[in-house]
């Protein structure tokens, strides 16, 4: 018996170290993949790892109303009992609406995520920070009761909504906020910064009492990158950037240096990201090679100062049958540690019939992986489909897709863990 043991352990270790990358991975979940079902429909905004390996994923859950949840998963894609309810902690703020959006890990093993939470009536809107300690209770040193309300002094008519916060070394929370005005006025959208002390308070030696001052940079700012002076690299929708002193205000020129944080997001939708040298790479798309509703996805990298780095190689790629005349569009993108970019999405049939998780892997200098899944690309096939709208790689260089799993029934969450090399 112990000797058919051994051989079933080195058979098992054998498998994983000579699997290909991009192939899953065995030691996670079942055949690399875990799924789990809230008994309604989910809907995952971002995910982290921690230290120790687990992988913290932010969900909403619920149509109508919502809640806001954090699931923790083991490095062996167990849910972690130490955390929550056998692994979940679920909270509402208000009683209608309670949307995560992205989230971070504080070097204690804090977590922090962003909340958009609403009530029946309508009358409380708010955008939160919310901070949980590391077993999941709300952590009450943070805000009040562990939330803290973002906010933003805009001058009439304007109204100012958090996009991203970074979460600097010394535990400090920058805010980017845009400022746009009302339906139908043609004023300018304006961009912000403000700066949360740890404990959630505004920094009152940023700008004025913790808030920068507004101004027009010409395009709404989606992404946020923090130096390693203190100053930050706010990335337009445009593909143009702009720079921000240590104290908030608007520089008039760019200057490259070391990214030594990138930013999460209030609404994950596969923003820009930046790399070390702050470079940074954005999602795309384009027509393909086959009929008008073949569109595929391709990887942008600008330069610091906002121009397109002509050097990297972009060529298309999709999660279809190459030629079909469907749209194969990216979902989410991030950076390996050796400066690799994973892309992920949902794989599709020629028949536009979901297929799964979708995850290509490019070289740093944008040119498709081949030795990664089949020509760079790995599917995840699920008996009714699915799409992995976040992705994100370990420090081993193993990639993780989290997103959603479509059954007959309600919506499940799913990770689905993928070799490195």
């Amino acid at each position: 018996m112990r000797k058919l043991f051994l051989c079933a352990l080195v058979a098992l270790v054998s498998s994983a170290a000579f699997a290909a990358a991009g192939s899953p991975d065995p030691t996670f979940g079942s055949g690399g993949l875990v799924s789990t079902n809230f008994g309604v429909d989910v809907r995952p905004s971002g995910a982290a790892v921690q230290a120790n390996g687990d992988i913290v994923v932010a969900v909403t859950v619920g149509d109508n109303p919502t809640s806001a949840a954090l699931v923790r998963y083991l490095p062996n894609g167990n849910l972690d009992p130490s955390f929550g309810t056998g692994g979940i902690v679920t909270e509402m703020f208000q009683d209608q609406v309670n949307g995560t959006g992205g989230v971070a890990i504080q070097p204690d093993g804090k977590i922090v995520v962003f909340v958009v939470s609403s009530n029946t009536t309508g009358s409380v809107l708010e955008a939160l920070l919310v901070r949980f300690n590391s077993n999941g209770t709300l952590d009450s040193s943070f805000g009040s009761g562990g939330q803290l309300a973002l906010s933003y002094p805009a001058a009439s008519p304007y109204s100012a909504s958090p996009i991203a916060a970074v979460l600097e070394p010394s535990g400090d929370f920058l805010v980017l906020f845009s400022l746009t005005p009302p339906f139908r006025n043609h004023s300018p959208v304006l961009t912000a910064l403000a700066r949360y002390t740890p404990n959630g308070a505004l920094d009152a030696t940023f700008g004025t009492n913790g808030d920068g001052p507004a101004v027009s940079l010409g395009a709404s700012a989606i992404s946020l990158g923090l130096l390693s002076n203190g100053n930050a690299i706010a990335v337009l929708s445009t593909g143009q950037s702009a720079e921000f002193s240590s104290t908030g205000s608007l520089l008039a020129s760019v200057s490259a240096g070391t990214v030594v944080a990138n930013a999460f997001f209030f609404d994950y939708l596969g923003n820009p990201v930046f790399q070390p040298n702050s470079d940074y790479v954005a999602l795309s798309a384009a027509q393909g090679s086959g009929p008008r509703l073949d569109i595929d996805s391709k990887v942008i990298r600008f330069l610091a100062n906002g121009t397109a780095d002509t050097t990297f190689q972009s060529p298309l790629f999709d999660f279809a049958p190459v030629g079909a005349d469907v749209g194969s569009i990216a979902e989410a993108l991030a950076l390996a540690p050796n400066g690799q970019i994973v892309v992920s999405g949902e794989a599709v049939t020629a028949q536009n019939s979901s297929v799964g998780f979708g995850v290509a892997r490019l070289n740093s200098n944008g040119s498709i992986d081949t030795t990664f899944g089949n020509n760079g690309i790995a599917i995840t096939t699920l008996p009714n489909g699915g799409q992995a709208l976040v992705v994100l790689v370990q420090p081993d260089g193993k990639v993780l897709a989290v997103g959603q799993v479509f059954p007959v029934g309600d919506i499940q969450l799913g990770v689905a863990r993928y070799l490195a090399q």
